[in-house]
């Protein structure tokens, strides 16, 4: 039984340790900037549904470059992504009570009393449950301000998220510091 649980705990901890290296990591660039995207695990409610993404825009060119505009399409919006994942306190409540209800014959009511005692504890979790998402949801809703400039070897980074399994595609727009036209670069 020792070695089951240490082989265990043992895989676990090298699981947690190389969890960072399966991130997956998107990279598009031509000769004046980079795009770089990586898949970030979210930590509220909101991992049930959706994966964060960071993009970062890097200046790889010798003089600054100017983002004029960036277009994200097949993501989630802050408000959207909550309101997916948002429970009520009523909801919650009922869901444990039902729970206690159906354990109750078995258990001889205690289910159900306990349930009773839940209920007011359920209800503050899941309220802490819904602040933690709204919160975390707010900040992967992160856009740059535009239009912006570029020092040379310099970056910008925003954030967004999409549904599991649905990668957003991202289209750059700057001026061409040689040319002074307009130029595109996406990466999906």
């Amino acid at each position: 039984m020792k070695k089951t649980a240490s082989l265990i705990i043992l895989f676990m901890m090298l699981f947690n340790i190389t969890y960072p290296a399966f991130s997956m990591t998107k990279t598009e660039e031509n000769d004046y900037i980079k795009i770089e995207r990586k898949s970030r695990h979210l930590h509220s409610r909101l991992s049930k549904k959706y994966t964060g993404y960071e993009y970062t825009i890097k200046n790889i060119y010798n003089e600054p470059v100017t983002i004029e505009n960036v277009s994200i399409w097949d993501n989630a919006s802050d408000k959207v992504a909550y309101l997916s994942v948002k429970r009520l306190g009523v909801r919650a409540s009922a869901e444990t009570l039902a729970a206690g209800a159906a354990l109750a014959l078995p258990t001889l009511t205690l289910s159900l009393i306990g349930a009773v005692i839940a209920v007011p504890f359920v209800i503050v979790s899941n309220a802490a449950g819904n602040v933690g998402a709204t919160q975390e949801a707010k900040r992967f809703d992160k856009q740059a301000t535009l239009p912006a400039e570029i020092p040379v070897g310099s970056y910008i980074e925003f954030k967004t998220m999409a549904l599991h399994n649905h990668h957003p595609s991202a289209r750059v727009t700057f001026k061409n510091p040689i040319t002074d036209e307009n130029m595109n670069l996406e990466l999906k």
